[in-house]
């Protein structure tokens, strides 16, 4: 169930369907309000993956002028957090974007990490309008890993 008013936003959910074998259900609420260029939400949820653990999350997000920002965290009770920067600039056709996060495990094995371990990821993007097509590309060291992209996308 989704309620707006102005510029306040609430929803709630519930699903007893998926794998909750303890016999309950996830149910969550989230809540945001827009002002002006910015975003500020929170959301939580109970028995996020079926085994019995809690999620919360928190963001602001908001643009000035060209540039937009991000802050984000994400809490996934005994498994872990995430705390997010990213960062965009629009000049022309082009944009170009950029994060940087923490994680923190503490579950092994959660995200690629061994229990108590920490790691930074960060990347950097594209894209550039072409018309009727958008070129679009990055690279991104996530866990040790480093990953590319580049590609072209038609509208039609």
């Amino acid at each position: 169930m989704d309620f707006n008013v102005g510029g306040f936003g609430v929803s709630l959910s519930t699903d007893s369907t998926g794998d909750h074998t303890s016999g309950t259900s996830e149910d969550a609420v989230a809540v945001s309000y827009n002002f002006g260029d910015w975003t500020a939400a929170a959301g939580f949820a109970k028995d996020a993956n079926g085994v019995g653990v809690d999620a919360m999350s928190a963001s602001i997000n908001g643009s000035i002028g060209d540039f937009g920002v991000g802050l984000g965290y994400t809490d996934l009770d005994t498994i872990g957090n995430k705390v997010t920067l990213s960062g965009a600039y629009s000049f022309g056709d082009t944009s170009v974007t950029a994060f940087v996060a923490s994680t923190s495990e503490d579950t092994v094995g959660s995200a690629g990490l061994a229990a108590g371990q920490d790691d930074m990821s960060y990347g950097i993007g594209f894209t550039h309008s072409l018309g009727g097509a958008v070129l679009a590309g990055g690279v991104s060291s996530n866990y040790g890993a480093t990953m590319a992209d580049l590609g072209v996308r038609f509208s039609f």
